[in-house]
C-alpha cells in the first residue's frame, strides 16, 4: 500500500506530493514526508545532510589524500612522458649510407700505429662512420628478445664522443647511446663515462650499467678498434671530427 500524508483537520489520506487537503483543502503539513521516508528504510533527511557535507567540506580533504593523488599525478606523468621520449630519435642521428666510404680507415690507422715516427689523423664523423659500418658488417641480433641490431653510429661534439646504437624491438626502431670523454692515460684510453640516452631520455651515469646488455654486442664487436686507440698518444674530440695522434711503433 502506497504512503500517505494525513490531514491534521479532517483525517484524510493524500497522496504524498500534494501540498493541500484533498478533501477539505487545508493546508498538509509535509514535515512528516521525512518520517516516513525513514520508516520505509530509506535515507533521513539528517543522514543525506551528513552525507552531502562530508562530500563537500574541504576539512574532511587531509594533507595525506593531497599528498596521495598529487604522487600518482606525478609518477604516472613522468612515467608517461619517459615513454615518450624514449620512443623518439635523437637529435643529431647520422643518416645511414649504403655507400662504400671514402677512406680506409683502418689502412690508415695500421699503417700510422707501425710507422716509427709519430703521425696525426683527423677523420670526420662520417669518416668514422662509414668505418664502423664496415666493422660490424657481420654483427649479429642483440642479446634481449625480439631485439634486433641494426647499425652503430658514432657523433663527436667538443670533448665528447658519443656512439649509439640504432636497434628494431618488434621491428620498431630505438635508440640508445653513451658518452664518453676520451684521455689517454698509462699508455691506454681512459675513457671517463658522462651518461647517455634512451631516444630523447637522457640517462644519468650512475644508471648506465644496467644498460649494458643494449651495447654488449656492439663491445664485442669491436676488439680491433679499442686496441687501436690504445696505440695513442693523445686524442682531441671536435664538432663532428676527432684527431689522433699515434705513438711511435715501440714506443711504451
Amino acid at each position: 500500500m502506497a504512503e500517505q500524508l494525513t490531514c491534521g483537520e479532517c483525517g484524510f489520506g493524500n497522496e504524498p506530493e500534494r501540498v493541500y487537503c484533498h478533501n477539505c483543502g487545508a493546508k498538509l503539513d509535509r514535515s512528516l514526508l521525512p518520517k516516513v521516508e525513514a520508516e520505509k528504510g530509506g535515507e533521513s533527511m539528517e543522514a543525506a545532510r551528513k552525507r552531502i557535507k562530508k562530500m563537500t567540506n574541504p576539512a574532511g580533504y587531509t594533507f595525506k589524500n593531497f599528498a596521495t593523488s598529487l604522487s600518482n599525478v606525478v609518477f604516472w606523468s613522468a612515467l608517461i612522458a619517459s615513454g615518450y621520449l624514449i620512443s623518439q630519435k635523437p637529435a643529431g642521428v647520422p643518416e645511414e649510407k649504403n655507400e662504400l666510404p671514402d677512406r680506409l680507415i683502418q689502412s690508415e690507422l695500421m699503417e700510422a700505429t707501425q710507422a716509427p715516427t709519430s703521425r696525426t689523423l683527423v677523420f670526420s664523423e662520417a669518416d668514422a662512420n662509414g668505418a664502423l659500418k664496415q666493422s660490424l658488417r657481420r654483427a649479429t641480433t642483440g642479446g634481449l628478445p625480439g631485439v634486433e641490431f641494426q647499425r652503430a653510429y658514432v657523433q663527436f661534439r667538443p670533448g665528447v664522443v658519443r656512439i649509439g646504437a640504432q636497434q628494431a624491438l618488434w621491428g620498431y626502431p630505438i635508440y640508445s647511446g653513451v658518452d664518453y670523454q676520451l684521455q689517454i692515460g698509462d699508455g691506454k684510453l681512459r675513457p671517463t663515462l658522462l651518461g647517455g640516452n634512451l631516444g630523447r631520455l637522457p640517462i644519468h651515469p650512475a644508471v648506465m650499467p644496467y644498460l649494458d646488455v643494449l651495447f654488449r654486442k656492439l663491445w664485442t664487436a669491436l676488439p680491433r678498434e679499442r686496441a687501436q686507440m690504445d696505440r695513442m698518444q693523445a686524442i682531441d674530440v671536435r664538432s663532428r671530427q676527432i684527431i689522433l695522434v699515434t705513438r711511435p711503433a715501440g714506443a711504451k
